[in-house]
């Protein structure tokens, strides 16, 4: 058994006929991690939720560690990739605003060793990102807006007769849109933004589907005193139906993402339940060098001959100018140097600055594309980041692929939750519907209170206590 993972194992996910809940994952030097077996071939739950179906309390220990073993594999791993097949198992998954597929990808990938659960259903409203999902996952999402589903109750049924469920045990995960919560619209906080009320109609949408467990990823702003209504309203909903739901904010670089990327977890269940706690301590975060550092060296608007994925935009000479004076490995844009605009105001300190090999990334944004908008410079060529570089960062797969134009991949890969995260939540997830008797009180760092309205303001000092 495979139980410290070296900083250059590689796992490649097999073919999705896992006899049971029995995992292989392969990795280099011709490891392997082996999951133990559960005696049947399969897991089946009992009609009213209550119990899994296999009743050995060892058997349903065992294999409830298997999993979390697996999800922090998935998570750590040096190297991530898709391979073939399609998960298939007894609990349906609902994906609701996919996206490109960042939460669902982690739920395929377990999916996939364990015969846990199934995609049973995406939605979004980007026809970019829908293309996106169906190349890498193998099923189309519907293309809807939510926000006018959740408004109808007569189109909210439709909805979920639709999806055709296969099983009374599901999941509903998803990440609705949060830029009206983000810090980067700070300017716009006293402005009304359509995006913030998405949150609302997740809850309703997630209510109607009657799941075990709702799981939503957003801005740590969500919990902040002046978005705190949106998430007391989206509690409302669910503890009226009978749920648990508690709200965590979490640095994703906790769970192997090679970033700084603060986000709030918030999950509602019917069953006792652990919040996942991260797995690494800030001395053990990956580092932009183990996410992007074997890849080859590439030309601004020149892609790579082996991988179409790993192209940045062609540069003007002026901005190419400005990226050559940057101090490589972590420099900052020297004082004088870059437009004019900058030179009036002291701040934008990330702004043409370039990533440190040694440390995680800043947080990847759809805007990861452009040096004039934060810290998106490789570290020693003198380029913004490839589509590649950026969602290896952002934890994807190595031979994911992203459909539409330049600026579209760039959006795609800044607004997905982060893969390997998602791994790491999902086995945890499926490991507590299959033995929620193991879950104790120990959950740490829930939020109960709204937190300061610009979480930002205090992203220094958490950065540096390894929060």
């Amino acid at each position: 058994m495979v139980s410290a993972w070296g900083p250059r194992t590689a796992t490649t996910l097999a073919n999705g006929h896992a006899l049971g809940w029995y995992a292989s994952v392969s990795v280099r030097r011709g490891m392997f991690l082996s999951l133990p077996s559960c005696r049947t071939t399969s897991v089946s739950f009992n009609a009213d939720r209550s119990r899994p179906g296999c009743s050995d309390p060892t058997d349903l220990r065992t294999r409830s560690d298997g999993l979390r073993k697996l999800g922090r594999h998935l998570a750590l791993s040096q190297s991530l990739r898709m391979a073939g097949g399609r998960a298939d198992g007894p609990i349906d998954v609902i994906d609701l605003f996919c996206g490109a597929g960042g939460l669902s990808t982690g739920f395929e990938l377990v999916g996939r060793q364990t015969g846990a659960c199934r995609l049973a259903g995406a939605v979004d409203i980007d026809p970019d990102s829908v293309r996106t999902y169906e190349l890498n996952l193998g099923r189309r999402p519907e293309v809807l807006d939510l926000g006018q589903v959740a408004d109808s109750p007569r189109t909210l049924a439709q909805f979920v007769r639709g999806l055709h469920l296969q099983s009374n045990r599901r999941i509903v995960a998803g990440g609705p849109p949060c830029q009206g919560f983000s810090a980067h619209g700070k300017r716009r906080w006293a402005q009304s933004d359509s995006r913030n009320s998405l949150v609302g109609a997740f809850a309703v949408i997630a209510r109607e589907l009657e799941p075990d467990v709702v799981v939503m990823e957003n801005v740590p702003e969500l919990l902040s005193e002046r978005y705190w209504h949106h998430f007391t309203a989206f509690r409302a909903v669910l503890e009226e139906a009978g749920y648990s739901v508690r709200a965590q904010i979490h640095n994703l670089a906790g769970f192997g993402v090679p970033q700084q990327r603060f986000r709030a977890l918030v999950v509602a269940s019917r069953f006792p339940l652990a919040l996942p706690a991260p797995p690494l301590r800030q001395a053990m975060y990956r580092s932009v060098s183990d996410a992007i550092g074997h890849l080859p060296a590439i030309e601004p608007g020149i892609p790579s001959k082996t991988d179409a994925m790993h192209f940045c935009s062609r540069h003007r000479p002026s901005t190419l100018d400005v990226i050559r004076q940057v101090p490589l490995d972590g420099g900052n844009r020297p004082k004088g140097i870059g437009p004019k605009c900058l030179q009036k105001v002291d701040g934008f300190r990330d702004v043409y600055g370039r990533l440190s090999w040694s440390k995680p990334s800043v947080t990847i944004t759809g805007y990861a594309r452009n040096p004039a908008s934060g810290r998106f410079i490789h570290p020693e060529q003198h380029r913004a980041l490839s589509v590649r570089e950026a969602a290896l960062l952002q934890g994807f797969p190595e031979n994911f692929t992203f459909e539409g134009g330049t600026d579209s991949k760039y959006m795609q890969v800044g607004n997905a939750v982060p893969p390997r995260f998602s791994a790491y939540l999902a086995a945890n997830l499926l490991a507590s519907m299959l033995s929620p008797e193991e879950v104790t009180s120990k959950d740490t760092q829930l939020i109960t209170s709204p937190t300061r309205n610009s979480f930002s303001s205090s992203l220094a000092s958490l950065k540096a206590s390894g929060a």
